[in-house]
């Protein structure tokens, strides 16, 4: 399902930007924004809509593990991509071998250090100061990242895996969802004001056919990928409707565009996060509707028998 994801909705997408002329760099980011479908927006409203334990969760949820382990290397790659430099096979070949190096490098210090903290952490905690050391350990390896040209998001998202190995996941989490709930909001509106319309919304053409491509794309990923899953039609029906609202990874693939291509990827972004919502909320109706429970033959009991 993930490599269906990838092929539908980044590959495909870049096809459609070069039909329309753009060059390869520009296609590979916006296949990048149309791609990656918003985590945070899904499971809050999964969790919202009491529907965490439908069967098409535990696939919803594996998928989006899937994007968040994909999107983090596709933004580092534009990083460099997208740096001014002439892009070569021996650049982009460095590029890939910094990325691996970095994520051996959070493996490595996550297992021979961190796995061994356990007890520090039970120790502090309850402390204020935790969270600074969490807060740390994150814009620490982030710029480890930009030093090496690469994306701070992959740094930060590699720090989250270094701090899991000490084993008290759920602790950790708890920890910083204080500061996630401050920021994200924050995140969202500074990406809000560095949207000029000018003109108005370039490339509208572009734009509805993205728009149009990215909802069947995920639809298809979802239900074809639930299939597979061993989910049935109802219910990958259901999956392939949830599936289709953009948000913060995307929003940060398009913070890196040209002032153009940014606002058509802000237009996107919000338009298909609203279409998501609204697809998502009317999921459960419209599997119903097209795929009706079948009514049970009631059993009449003939006298006599």
């Amino acid at each position: 399902a993930g490599t269906l994801d990838v092929f539908l909705n980044l590959v495909v997408t870049m096809g459609i930007c070069l039909l329309f002329g753009l060059d390869w760099i520009t296609s590979f980011l916006i296949g990048s924004v149309v791609y990656a479908t918003s985590s945070s927006i899904t499971a809050k409203i999964l969790e919202s809509s009491k529907r965490m334990a439908n069967p098409e969760s535990e696939f919803l949820l594996g998928l989006l593990i899937f994007e968040d382990l994909v999107a983090p290397i596709t933004v580092a790659v534009l990083v460099s991509l997208t740096a001014g430099t002439a892009i070569t096979g021996l650049a982009f070949g460095l590029i890939i071998v910094k990325i691996v190096g970095l994520i051996i490098g959070a493996v490595v210090i996550g297992h021979l250090i961190f796995s061994r903290m356990g007890g520090f952490v039970d120790r502090y905690l309850s402390q204020d100061i935790f969270i600074l050391f969490v807060v740390g350990i994150a814009l620490s390896y982030a710029g480890l990242a930009l030093m090496l040209n690469l994306s701070e998001v992959l740094g930060a998202f590699l720090a989250g895996i270094i701090l899991a190995e000490a084993q008290r996941t759920q602790a950790l989490e708890y920890s910083v969802l204080q500061v996630r709930d401050l920021f994200l909001p924050l995140f969202f509106f500074y990406f809000g004001t560095t949207i000029t319309f000018g003109d108005g919304v370039p490339m509208m053409p572009l734009l509805i056919v993205l728009l149009a491509w990215s909802i069947a794309g995920k639809i298809i990923t979802g239900y074809y990928g639930a299939r597979l899953y061993g989910l049935s039609k109802k219910v990958s029906l259901r999956a392939g409707l949830s599936f289709t609202q953009r948000g913060e990874f995307s929003v940060i693939i398009a913070s890196m565009a040209p002032a153009t291509i940014r606002v058509l990827s802000g237009v996107f972004i919000l338009s298909s996060a609203m279409i998501g919502l609204l697809l998502f909320g009317l999921a459960p109706k419209i599997a119903t509707a097209l795929f009706p429970k079948k009514e049970k033959l009631q059993k009449h009991k003939v006298p006599g028998t």
